[in-house]
């Protein structure tokens, strides 16, 4: 075989894990109500619904504008019969707005806005607009179903429609969707008014024996209800999914252990995978220079020039454009050293250098040094310092029992374990702290959490508290304790059964300067040229104190405790 005629191989292109979700919109005269606790329409919700789904899937945290690869279509149903020029269904109120599955974009927030209006004269068939749902995603079974994960259908409506041309609904119609869906796979989610699950009996018409008699909103509201129990979907109410999804998401990634051996002596290695669990979110976005009017991206070159004397270098080596100063020559990379500066001294390092004035590089090790307890490690000590959890592997049995035996013997001494710690071949060694911990489901595991070094410590001196003029009354205690109380976040808000949750739980509130660069480049995105708003008071409040707390605080009181 001749040169020619080898071609050279093609990788195949990576298919990622993804997900299929159909949306079905009502935009029937029915969705013109008012949505309780909001000023504005049901329709109007469910746009800000809709968009807050699809502009979480393009606006991602560490990844501004990328795109997930999930797959979505968008159908809208009780339409007027000549409202949009788009596919019609066998119904023919049941139209697409975005026909063709694919990955979400910036551009159909727009979109939206546009084509997505109330009717005048019809009333959304949320029962035909799921049969149709239903059957064009078993018609999609044809397609190629490599990583797909899950398949998803919502159903946002307010439920306040009714079939169309008849008050009176099928069972064998109703038994048909939740067959299908059970059958397909489909996760079923609904957005409705607020409203309470129904365990609905189907009742036969006592003219006929086969067909249930419907009173709108409410009977809509127990079928609905019926048909989500039946295969076991979930179904929300418009105030109660907002707040869920106000916030910017970050980019779902494989969170993946990272292999080490615990050395306890020379011939004792004990296997372990660590997993970072607490890590401060880098703040550098990508933010590319482009040219202000042409929106051209530009490229970046680095000059290196150094002024001289050039009464002592040829003139042929003098840049042109400084021969009336004759002080500044330009210079190729490969002349340039890195100097560290004395005062006036410079001290250069070339590549040589660089190589054997660093930590010699070694590979990635966890190597006990000794054993402390645990009231030995101060508070101030777990700052910054970031957290792993470390696990033994699943697969090992022998060293999961003797990790089991040693998180338990440190547990019963109250010992903490430290080693010397290093990560990977460019990390330069710490010291590490194990906490040996039991976990919520039973299993054992170390808790590893780094220290500082005398260099990391900085001198802070206060005042003694043993002098008589610092010291608190009686009173003044006494009212502090009373405010710290009062303003236990742990009994702040009320759930559902009456018991007392905690609030501004770390895992429940997002970083707000994140959330805002994402408002700000989703808002410039639609608006190039008006100037960015202020935050969204939904950012704002996130970090403000609860204005019950303040209420049983009486901060009054301990102000004039201490004036």
């Amino acid at each position: 075989m001749s040169d020619d005629e080898i071609k050279p191989v093609k990788m195949a292109k990576k298919i990622l894990k993804h997900e299929r979700t159909i949306f079905l919109i009502d935009v029937g005269s029915n969705m013109a109500d008012v949505c309780p606790d909001s000023n504005a329409s049901f329709l109007d919700v469910a746009k800000e619904i809709l968009d807050w789904i699809i502009t979480r899937k393009v606006i991602i945290l560490y990844s501004i504008f990328a795109k997930s690869s999930d797959e979505f279509a968008v159908m809208l149903f009780g339409c007027e019969c000549d409202s949009i020029s788009f596919p019609v269904f066998s119904d023919k109120n049941i139209r697409f707005c975005i026909e063709k599955l694919q990955t979400a974009k910036i551009e159909w927030l727009k979109l939206f806005e546009k084509e997505i209006q109330i009717s005048i004269n019809t009333k959304g068939d949320y029962i035909s607009a799921l049969t149709e749902a239903v059957n064009y995603i078993r018609c999609l079974s044809y397609l190629d179903q490599t990583d797909l994960t899950a398949r998803n259908l919502l159903l946002i409506s307010n439920l306040a429609g009714y079939p169309i041309g008849s008050s009176e609904i099928d069972p064998a119609r109703i038994e048909n969707i939740v067959n299908s869906i059970k059958t397909c796979g489909i996760s079923l989610n609904v957005v409705g008014p607020p409203v309470k699950f129904y365990k609905c009996e189907y009742t036969k018409n006592e003219t006929d024996g086969s067909k249930m008699v419907l009173n709108e909103t409410e009977n809509g509201l127990k079928l609905v209800s019926s048909i989500v129990q039946q295969v076991n979907g979930v179904i929300y109410s418009f105030t109660e999914v907002l707040p869920m999804l106000q916030k910017f998401i970050r980019r779902q990634t494989n969170i993946r252990g990272q292999k080490f051996l615990l050395e306890l002596g020379e011939n004792i290695k004990l296997p372990l995978y660590l997993f970072k669990k607490v890590q401060e979110m880098d703040m550098k976005f990508n933010f590319e220079k482009f040219d202000e009017s042409t929106k051209v991206k530009l490229k970046k070159e680095t000059i290196f020039e150094k002024i001289v004397d050039t009464d002592c270098i040829p003139s042929s080596k003098v840049d042109a454009k400084f021969q009336q100063s004759k002080k500044i020559i330009q210079l190729k990379k490969e002349e340039t050293v890195k100097g560290y500066c004395f005062g006036t001294s410079v001290i250069s390092f070339n590549e040589a250098d660089q190589k054997v004035y660093g930590w010699a590089r070694e590979s990635r090790s966890m190597k006990l040094m000794q054993f402390v307890k645990s009231s030995e490690i101060l508070q101030h000590y777990l700052m910054d310092g970031g957290v792993y959890y470390c696990l033994p592997p699943v697969d090992d049995e022998d060293g999961s029992t003797m990790i089991s035996s040693l998180v338990n013997a440190m547990i019963i001494e109250e010992s903490v374990a430290l080693v010397r710690f290093v990560f990977n071949g460019v990390s330069f060694p710490r010291i590490m702290a194990l906490f040996p911990r039991i976990s919520k489901k039973g299993a054992p595991i170390f808790v590893g959490i780094a220290l500082p070094f005398y260099d990391d410590f900085r001198g802070l001196e206060f005042p003694s508290f043993e002098e008589e003029q610092f010291k608190p009354t009686y009173e003044q205690v006494c009212v502090v304790e009373a405010f710290v109380s009062s303003m236990d976040l742990t009994k702040y808000q009320i759930s559902n059964s009456g018991e007392y949750i905690e609030s501004l739980r770390p895992r429940d509130v997002s970083n707000p300067k994140l959330q805002r660069i994402c408002e700000a480049v989703k808002h410039r995105a639609f608006n190039p040229d008006d100037p960015l708003l202020i935050p969204s008071s939904k950012i704002l409040d996130d970090l403000k104190p609860r204005p019950m707390l303040l209420k049983f605080a009486r901060l009054f009181r301990v102000f004039h405790s201490f004036s």
